[in-house]
């Protein structure tokens, strides 16, 4: 059972796809709602909703622009909730999300000594409260024999190196107990996780084989957490972030 002192998470957590087909199959009106409810959110503007942060606590608008947004009908469209969303703080709903998570996990909500590897730096600013130390850095400026008591990874693993690879890295930079918290681009259809390429650049696509290339890179406890909150800017259907412990 998750306890903390901060906003619960909102999630449902998945072992492997068998899991998440019996969710689906389960839950096949709320996940209708959602979806429901997102297009009716369609606009010819920028949506701005009202909210909270979970981190902060505070009130908060989420703004999301409608680039690469789905198409819904009389110039109105449904954003792109994962890649076109930023809260009043610039946090991206990823890293917010991601971090929502440790904390809700974390006794007394404190993360330790913290790597952040994200395209967002705004997070990091937030993260302060919570940690000894925070180091925002790319995977080659990660510091030999430095050991991490919480790595986050958010939308990080384009730079086509083998997963195996990363992973191990990861590993080694973890300390003993440490967790580390994934977020990226994932396809609830995919058995395996695939490198594709976009405009020249390799980048990985997720599927539900992660879960076991984090257990065959030594992690333990392994698994998929699913997440949607209106309340809290979690929309999108492709929400999902992966925990692991060393």
């Amino acid at each position: 059972m998750l306890n903390s002192s901060r906003f619960p998470f909102p999630g449902v957590s998945l072992a492997n796809r068998e899991q998440f087909e019996n969710f689906r199959a389960a839950h096949s009106n709320l996940l209708d709602y959602r979806y429901s409810y997102e297009c009716g959110l369609a606009s010819a503007e920028a949506v701005v909703e009202r909210g909270l942060c979970p981190i902060t606590l505070n009130q908060t608008h989420f703004s999301s622009q409608l680039d690469g947004g789905q198409p819904a009908g009389q110039g109105r469209i449904v954003p792109d909730w994962r890649n076109q969303q930023v809260c009043d703080n610039g946090v991206d709903m990823p890293d917010r999300a991601v971090v929502h998570f440790a904390l809700y996990n974390s006794p007394e909500s404190r993360l330790g000594r913290v790597l952040l590897i994200s395209n967002s730096a705004a997070v990091e600013a937030l993260l302060g409260p919570f940690s000894t130390s925070v180091d925002y850095r790319e995977f080659d400026q990660i510091r030999e024999r430095a050991l991490y008591d919480t790595i986050f990874v958010v939308n990080k693993l384009e730079q086509g190196v083998p997963l195996y690879e990363r992973l191990s890295r990861l590993y080694d930079a973890l300390a003993p107990d440490g967790k580390i918290y994934f977020h990226h681009n994932f396809h609830y259809n995919s058995d395996v996780s695939v490198m594709r390429e976009f405009d020249g650049m390799a980048f990985w696509s997720i599927g539900w084989d992660f879960n076991e290339k984090l257990l065959g890179a030594g992690f333990k406890n392994a698994h998929a957490v699913t997440f949607w909150a209106p309340e809290l800017g979690y929309l999108g259907a492709a929400n999902i972030l992966f925990e692991a412990k060393k």
